[in-house]
């Protein structure tokens, strides 16, 4: 979810020198597209124009479902190079979105009986996984999943400043061997990338099947969600990941910098790539449809953490089991948001008007302008 306050020049390549090889973007919407059928078609796509000028982004997609049915669009250019436009069904990396996903993989075994939410971890991995992390002898699953373990977290100053570099879940592991720990267990909130890394070897133990085959398996394929996996299980087809963009300063030209998915950090907690279509499907089974887990499963993983209104500016205030929740013009929303160098997405639920939806984006850098771009949008749900 985090970014890095500077990058390295030599990490991009500004717009206006770059070469790159041209890309098909072309993708068939699943969905509703604009204009087909839903009354607020042209409402919705005056937002998305209107976020493009405001954020700025180079493009941004919506996926919608509220009491008059599903909506998809987009606006802004897949690829600023060539104007290619971004479309609904492009693929983007969608960040720390992966984090509920894995968190949805833990809660599955947890209603089958295989897990419980307060297992140790320790009881759950082998002592030599855990050798030299801090707390790992005696957390439990839950505060994992809710960041109170007081593991610290991978991303250190080496794999900042080498995006490209193939990081091994070993080598993550070892980053963190021997650190201090930031809290006891259960006694502090620190965001931490390592928890859902080592929830997903728990899975992984459990099952006895690779973390990447059980979300295929047990969540992409019931829902559907054909555009959508590990970045590091599955190359993307040739040319279908859309471009990201990043700035080297404030106001600055976009840069042009396609994250390393397939290489980099794990992707239990970072690493799926996915589409604002394929996004609402998971959206909708978890908040509306309760297609994947039983509604008072879902209820636990929103048995929240105060955040005391520090994280992000205070955009949000809890966090539960990958899960994070806020107030909005709409009223509370419970979701996720992720956060690249280079990319960006987020996915909410609003009970108090019952409508789910996911904003999808290929350019990052400025915080405030992503929480008053959701802001717009809620309020325009609200409605």
């Amino acid at each position: 979810m985090r970014r890095p306050a500077e990058v390295s020049i030599a990490m991009v390549c500004v717009l206006a020198g770059c070469t790159s090889e041209v890309r098909d973007y072309d993708c068939s919407p699943t969905a509703q597209v604009p204009g087909a059928n839903h009354p607020r078609a042209r409402e919705f796509q005056a937002f998305l124009d209107g976020a493009i000028a405001r954020a700025p982004l180079p493009g941004v997609s919506l996926a919608v479902h509220d009491a008059d049915g599903v909506w998809t669009g987009a606006a802004g250019a897949a690829d600023l190079g060539t104007g290619a436009p971004l479309h609904s069904c492009n693929i983007v990396p969608v960040a720390s979105v992966t984090k509920t996903i894995t968190a949805v993989s833990v809660a599955q075994l947890v209603q089958s009986g295989v897990l419980g939410w307060g297992d140790r971890l320790a009881d759950r991995l082998p002592p030599e996984t855990l050798a030299g992390i801090p707390n790992a002898d005696s957390v439990t699953l839950s505060q994992l999943l809710n960041h109170t373990s007081g593991i610290p977290d991978t991303l250190d100053e080496a794999m900042l400043n080498c995006y490209t570099c193939e990081w091994s879940t070993e080598d993550l592991l070892d980053s963190v061997r021997g650190a201090p720990a930031l809290n006891a267990p259960g006694e502090g909130w620190n965001y931490s990338g390592t928890n859902y890394i080592l929830l997903a070897l728990v899975v992984e133990e459990a099952t006895g099947r690779r973390h990447s085959d059980v979300v295929a398996d047990d969540i992409f394929s019931p829902l559907a969600m054909v555009e959508s996996w590990y970045g590091r299980a599955r190359p993307a087809p040739e040319g279908s990941l859309v471009r990201g963009y990043t700035r080297l300063r404030p106001a600055g030209p976009w840069a042009e910098f396609d994250f390393p998915v397939e290489t980099w950090r794990d992707p239990a907690e970072g690493g799926v790539v996915s589409t604002s279509e394929d996004l609402l499907r998971l959206d909708d089974a978890l908040f509306r449809d309760h297609a994947l887990l039983a509604e008072d499963t879902v209820d636990t993983m929103q048995t929240w953490v105060d955040l005391g209104g520090d994280f992000h500016g205070g955009r949000w205030d809890r966090y539960g089991y990958g899960l994070l929740s806020g107030e909005t013009p709409a009223g509370r929303s419970i979701g996720m948001t992720g956060s690249l160098l280079s990319t960006g997405s987020d996915l909410y639920w609003l009970p108090d008007v019952q409508t789910s939806y996911v904003l999808v984006y290929n350019g990052n850098g400025d915080d405030a302008a992503i929480q008053t771009m959701n802001d717009d949008l809620t309020d325009l749900l609200a409605r």
